[in-house]
């Protein structure tokens, strides 16, 4: 629209390599993608008839994976790996440079942090700018909500993944974050109440916290090709200052559960 241009860079590639006298082998992936250009419509990080944009993230996982064989049946028993990601952030909704990167929410991180709470934060923002730019719809806030995607934040996410059964499978997860820039929401901003983070506290708590994340499912071949999945997750939060609101009070510790029943055929 207008005189506005984007361009998106993306670079991904991996290695896999055996691991000499043993089966299994030992991994590594990356991906990385920058934004770039000008946009010519107000969003809810930059303001002007015209901002420029210059987004990046970045994630890397790396680890190993030892073999076995049951039954006539090869699986990898032991998964070990850990995640580094990075999403750039934007601090100021009123300049005309937009900076903050939203990831794919398929790719998820964790169970809370990013895929519960912050969506849930966002979200809320968002409709707050909304309705303080008229009817809703009216402001172009599409870039505030995450719907559960990394935004604006570094993690750390180590997993071990051990499946003492060709058809059960343990999961284990740590997830610790951080934003990459002071946490202001745009909402507070335009509502004329100064820059605050997403629970009216001081943006310049970074912390977004950490979580433990607990998982299982369990596979139940029928008559081929048929199979039922029952599966169970679990995740504990604690988030961090970021989360803080105007007295200084954490956002306390958060807990989620959820289980699934799923048919393949």
């Amino acid at each position: 629209r207008g005189g506005a241009q984007q361009f998106l860079l993306d670079l991904s590639g991996g290695v896999r390599r055996p691991i000499a006298g043993r089966r299994g082998e030992l991994f590594a992936e990356y991906e990385g993608a920058y934004r770039v250009g000008s946009v010519d419509e107000v969003t809810a990080f930059a303001a002007g008839p015209e901002q420029t944009l210059a987004a990046l993230a970045f994630a890397t996982r790396a680890g190993v994976a030892l073999e076995r064989e049951r039954d006539f049946r090869r699986f990898a028993h032991v998964v070990a790996s850990v995640e580094w990601g990075i999403a750039s952030g934007d601090a100021d909704p009123t300049d005309d440079e937009l900076h903050r990167f939203v990831m794919n929410p398929n790719h998820g991180v964790g169970l809370l942090l990013f895929s519960e709470i912050l969506r849930f934060k966002t979200s809320r923002a968002q409709a707050l700018l909304e309705r303080a730019g008229g009817s809703p719809g009216r402001a172009r806030v599409q870039g505030l909500a995450t719907s559960g995607g990394v935004a604006g934040a570094t993690y750390l996410n180590p997993v071990l993944l051990v499946r003492p059964m060709p058809d059960l499978a343990l999961k284990a997860g740590v997830v610790v974050a951080s934003a990459t820039t002071r946490v202001v929401d745009p909402s507070a901003v335009a509502a004329q109440a100064g820059r605050r983070n997403f629970d009216g506290g001081s943006p310049r708590g970074r912390a977004l916290g950490s979580e433990l994340d607990l998982g299982g499912e369990l596979t139940i071949p029928l008559d081929a090709p048929m199979v039922v999945r029952l599966s169970v997750e679990g995740a504990l939060a604690f988030p961090g200052s970021a989360f803080n609101d105007a007295e200084g009070q954490g956002l306390g510790m958060q807990a989620i559960t959820t289980c699934g029943l799923g048919l393949t055929f």
